[in-house]
């Protein structure tokens, strides 16, 4: 990208001295300035400097000291720290299959524990109420490809994990199964607890395979209720399949506040298979422009009989409203429901790039406020038609 820019007339400007890495683009001012290959290094003060001695002089001082973040502010105020919050404690439990054998384990971990469970069958008889941050993993398989032993969580409530004040779930190869999961309204394998959570959750599943979430009509995989907001959900090298609900619900804020309830949403090569509802749902809707969010980006994934219940009223297999900044990227979407985007306030910036469609309606792009085109920018999709969909659009 260009980090040096120029807008006007520069002729009364001196410049002497001055080195660009290369690659660096400089735009009008290349003529004046050096640019080549560097090669750098990091001094004890944490800073990276040329390794050059005939570019000793060049970049900040080799004797400046970085002022630690505890060095400033008020000695009263708490500083915020990196942002992680799984397995900062160093601790790790090791738990058995059984029944109720995880909620156990669960209810004596502390915040930022690691619990590694063993291969076998884990029953859930009661929801698992989760007010600290724990990281809850199988064993990845190995390195030449060989499948590790599954680790298979199954619950016997409507919800397995119910998200609380300062709740925030890491989940890591492993299966879930929603087979014993009663028919009740909600149903939901993670979902946040009904009463406002002031905190920012951060969920994420990573090698997890989620399956049979099909005893109600609309069993979803995560939903974020009202008065709760996700500062991160991240989904990725995950299966799942046979769900009727939606992956990602987040769409509960229709007061049309411009609140809404996950701020950065990842999902990345990632599969999906006879999913009823959208894998993901987001609403932020009004006309406030005091916030940037939501940010989204989907690539990679491949989805198959997506989004095409008769209970998912979007008729979409990516339902996005109000999204500030969407990458839809390099997607495979087989006999599913269409992608929908819908802008509201602000300058919305939504790419939708390299997907390809198969038997699959074309994007629904809608404008609620601008007056003008759709501002989403495409390129490199493609949408192929079998004979039979042929013929099923055209009657």
């Amino acid at each position: 990208e260009t980090f040096v820019e120029s807008y006007g007339d520069t002729s009364g400007i001196a410049f002497s001295g001055n080195h660009v890495a290369a690659g660096g683009v400089v735009e009008q001012l290349s003529s004046q300035l050096e640019a080549g290959p560097v090669e750098f290094e990091r001094a004890e003060n944490g800073l990276l400097y040329p390794s050059s001695a005939a570019l000793t002089g060049i970049g900040a001082p080799r004797d400046l000291k970085v002022v630690a973040l505890d060095q400033v502010g008020a000695r009263w105020y708490p500083k915020p720290d990196d942002g992680g919050v799984f397995g900062i404690s160093g601790t790790v439990h090791k738990a058995s299959p059984g029944d109720d054998t995880l909620v156990d384990i669960v209810a004596a971990a502390s915040d930022g524990d690691v619990i590694e469970l063993a291969p076998g069958i884990y029953t859930v008889n009661r929801a698992i109420q989760l007010d600290k941050s724990l990281t809850i993993k199988g064993a990845p398989s190995h390195e030449k490809g060989e499948k590790a032993e599954p680790v298979v969580i199954q619950f016997a409530r409507p919800t397995l994990f119910e998200l609380r004040e300062g709740g925030n779930l890491q989940l890591q190869f492993l299966t879930v199964d929603g087979i014993l999961a009663p028919d009740s309204v909600g149903n939901s394998m993670i979902r946040t607890t009904s009463y406002p959570i002031q905190s920012n959750l951060q969920i994420e599943m990573d090698g997890v395979t989620v399956r049979n979430l099909v005893v109600n009509k609309s069993f979803n995989v995560l939903t974020l209720g009202k008065s709760s907001m996700a500062d991160r959900v991240e989904i990725k090298n995950s299966q799942f399949a046979d769900i009727t609900g939606a992956i990602v619900s987040a769409a509960a804020e229709t007061e049309d506040y411009g609140q809404y309830n996950v701020e950065y949403l990842d999902i990345v090569d990632s599969k999906f298979a006879d999913v009823g509802g959208p894998v993901a749902d987001i609403y932020r809707g009004g006309r406030d422009e005091s916030t940037f969010g939501p940010y989204v980006k989907i690539t990679g994934n491949e989805l198959a009989n997506v989004g095409l219940a008769v209970t998912n009223a979007s008729q979409a297999s990516i339902n996005l409203h109000g999204v500030q900044t969407t990458d839809v990227r390099r997607n495979q979407v087989v006999e599913s429901g269409a992608f929908r985007f819908v802008h509201t306030v602000g300058t919305p910036k939504t790419s939708i790039t390299e997907n390809r469609f198969i038997d699959t309606p074309d994007f629904i792009l809608e404008e609620l406020i601008y007056e003008g085109d759709h501002r989403a920018s495409k390129s490199g999709n493609q949408f192929a038609y079998s004979e039979a969909a042929v013929d099923e659009i055209t009657e």
